[in-house]
């Protein structure tokens, strides 16, 4: 909850000037980042400058990674016993 909060809050103040912008309120930035963090992508918000872009693949990546390392740690093996 507390990513969603600052990526939202982090688009909206990096789109604020960009021409062209989708972005136009926090709460605008929240959708966006709950659809970037899930990976859903709809595509109805995407950043258009540069600094978005970098906060959007920063966005993308963290709502990733927690299933990565969940993916990660079930296909171990489990522990031998010790002797």
């Amino acid at each position: 909850m507390v990513c969603l909060l600052v990526y939202s809050s982090a688009i909206y103040y990096a789109e604020l000037g960009q021409p062209g912008s989708q972005i136009q309120s926090i709460p605008d930035g929240f959708w966006w980042a709950i659809i970037t963090m899930t990976t859903v992508g709809y595509g109805d918000k995407v950043p258009v400058g540069a600094w978005g872009r970098l906060i959007g693949a920063a966005c993308a990546i963290t709502g990733v990674r927690p299933t990565a390392h969940c993916n990660r740690s079930r296909d171990r093996p489990p522990p031998s016993p010790a002797c």
